[in-house]
């Protein structure tokens, strides 16, 4: 047997758990954690519907605010112009949104098309799987207030 197959063969010791300082107190540490799972599990859940967390956000803007302007949905969404941008581009190629020319002819107003709606209800299902994933671990009332919380530090 080769010294690494040997040395692959003996069981580690288990690791003291990591020490993670300050960072179990912060907030923001804590909701980036959140936030990587969330992303993680709705990756794994909602890709067979096509539509990444941030496409299917926007979609969904779209979708129930039809005409609004490019600025509108990216405040909406949380998104810097060019962010946006980036999620219409790869939207509108897919046939799921049109941008229209607005009476100033200098902003662009968002409609989904019937395909970016098809897409929203076939991915709703799937969502819906995540969320109720997502809650697992809350009761009613921790779910309530943690979404409360959220709404209030997202602004």
């Amino acid at each position: 047997m080769s010294p690494a197959r040997a040395a692959a063969a003996v069981p580690e010791t288990p690791a003291a758990p990591l020490d993670y300082g300050p960072l179990d107190g912060l907030i923001g540490y804590q909701l980036r954690r959140a936030f990587l799972r969330s992303n993680a599990l709705f990756g794994k859940l909602a890709a067979p519907a096509g539509l990444a967390p941030g496409q299917f956000g926007v979609l969904t803007l779209i979708a129930r605010n039809p005409g609004r302007s490019q600025t509108e949905i990216a405040a909406a969404a949380g998104l810097d112009r060019s962010s946006l941008t980036q999620a219409l581009d790869q939207l509108a190629e897919r046939g799921f949104v049109e941008r229209r020319p607005g009476p100033d002819r200098r902003t662009f107003h968002l409609h989904a098309t019937p395909a970016g709606a098809s897409a929203l209800i076939a991915a709703r299902a799937r969502v819906n799987e995540h969320e109720t994933a997502i809650r697992a671990d809350l009761t009613e009332a921790e779910a309530a207030t943690l979404l409360a919380l959220l709404k209030r530090l997202g602004g």
